[in-house]
């Protein structure tokens, strides 16, 4: 069943039904989804309002970053000021991983510089390790082939 026009009415225009339907059936009032930057559409409201992540806080962070980012990075205690260290080419699910990998924002530019061609960053493609580069590490490193991968040290380096 979904909300009746009057409710859609309280909700902004640049919510749909469909997203004025979520948010009602997500708890998020038309006074609390209104009350976010203009910038999130119903999906990013429903993240954030979901995450507790309130709109004074979304204002802190990149506009380039979309609601989903703002989640990851603040789950991840990535704050604005460091999120914006990183290369603007990375989305910011991809900034919520680079520092608990020990990824540094001049070590993560570096490794975009060299794979210029690569665009969509995830870990581990956003330093350009393929799966089978990934597989040649010994499976005891973890996630630590990361940071073995970035500083250049060879799988049979770092399994010997």
């Amino acid at each position: 069943m979904g909300i009746d026009d009057e409710v859609k009415e309280e909700y902004d225009e640049r919510f749909s039904v469909l997203d004025a339907n979520h948010l009602t059936k997500g708890g998020i009032l038309p006074e609390i989804a209104n009350s976010y930057p203009e910038r999130f559409n119903g999906p990013d409201v429903l993240r954030l309002a979901k995450a507790n992540i309130l709109p004074q806080k979304t204002q802190e962070y990149n506009p380039r970053f979309t609601g989903k980012d703002i989640v990851a990075l603040v789950k991840a205690d990535v704050s604005s000021k460091k999120a914006d260290e990183y290369d603007p080419r990375l989305n910011g699910r991809t900034i919520a991983l680079l520092p608990k990998a020990n990824i540094s924002p001049d070590h993560a530019k570096e490794r975009i510089e060299l794979v210029k061609d690569y665009l969509n960053y995830r870990i581990p493609a956003t330093i350009n390790m393929s799966p089978q580069q990934m597989n040649e590490y010994d499976p005891r490193f973890n996630g630590g082939y990361l940071n073995l991968f970035i500083a250049n040290v060879p799988p049979e380096i770092a399994n010997s």
